[in-house]
């Protein structure tokens, strides 16, 4: 069983963001990114979770998302 969890307060000040779409209220699809910085890459994004609800999978919600990330 899954279980819910949220970005802890250690993974917010080490740069985690959450990012959502709504959709009727509800929360269609959430990503979980940090945008950092590395010797051989430069700043990048890494995305870390990307989750839709698959009931809005048809959707431009994930797209959405993306292209606000």
């Amino acid at each position: 069983m899954l279980e819910n969890k949220i970005a802890t307060e250690d993974e917010i000040k080490n740069g985690y963001k959450l990012a959502y779409v709504l959709q009727e209220d509800q929360v269609a699809c959430v990503a979980g990114f940090s945008i950092t910085q590395k010797l051989s890459l430069g700043n990048h994004l890494y995305i870390d979770d990307f989750v839709t609800d698959k009931s809005v999978k048809s959707s431009d919600a994930a797209k959405a998302l993306l292209n606000f990330i």
